[in-house]
């Protein structure tokens, strides 16, 4: 059973490498020549390399399981068309013990998509949105905008600026009671962390019942967000790893 095991096993991962460098290949092609025109105009024909080299994880991380499935199925087409599949099963080889002996390259596989996914990924992806939107135009550009829940509030946050981790441009508060109406709606020019609080300037506050506006040219709030979160709160879910999910 071992020997059949890593015949199996061999069968399995050499057609394995074969389809997903095929699929790869071809997924990267295509994927080049839709964005070719942007990478070029924006940092030359040496950037093509680097964009290719950025896209790789979350190709590779989308067709593995599809190459998976079809190197598999090649394998045990291949089994069948030796005879060698009649032979094993007239040996008393069950077809579970037939499907276990893939586990060893399967695991090893599954163990190298986890990786991708929080590891390879999440790098990959933010380094490619932040060089497109600052190299070649639109390529995986957000709006900007985040919106967030603190308590019965909810807050929508502009772009996010410096370090990334202590300035907002163009912040606004929906301020609700408690049964989730709007009670006033607070527009501020920036936010700013400062001493550990949230500094909104050049602020502009309408309140509902009164139907009046109040304007500051600074408000400190006691809390708005914790400032370690903006950096996360503000990513794609596709650039975090499983733990800052």
């Amino acid at each position: 059973m071992a020997l059949f095991a890593r015949y199996l096993n061999r069968l399995f991962a050499a057609r394995m490498a074969l389809v997903l460098v095929g699929l790869v290949a071809l997924a990267a092609l295509l994927d080049l020549m839709a964005h070719a025109d942007e990478v070029v105009a924006g940092d030359g024909v040496s950037a093509l390399w680097r964009y290719f080299m950025l896209r790789l994880p979350v190709i590779v991380s989308k067709l593995l399981p599809f190459s998976v499935l079809i190197a598999a199925l090649l394998t045990l087409v291949g089994l069948v068309r030796h005879g060698e599949l009649v032979v094993l099963l007239g040996a008393g080889v069950s077809q579970w013990r037939l499907m276990a002996a893939f586990l060893p390259v399967v695991g090893l596989l599954a163990a190298v998509h986890f990786w991708l996914d929080d590891a390879a990924v999440p790098s990959a992806t933010a380094e490619l949105r932040a060089w497109a939107s600052t190299d070649f135009g639109a390529t995986a550009r957000r709006d900007g905008r985040t919106w967030l829940r603190e308590g019965d509030d909810i807050i929508r946050l502009g772009t996010l600026g410096g370090d990334g981790k202590g300035r907002f441009a163009g912040v606004t508060i929906f301020e609700r009671d408690a049964e989730g109406i709007l009670a006033a709606r607070l527009d501020a020019g920036s936010a700013v962390l400062e001493d550990g609080a949230w500094v909104l300037y050049d602020v502009a506050r309408y309140d509902v019942a009164r139907n009046a506006t109040q304007t500051y040219a600074r408000l400190r709030l006691s809390c708005l967000l914790r400032p370690g979160l903006l950096s996360t709160l503000v990513a794609h879910p596709r650039e975090l790893s499983l733990g800052d999910i």
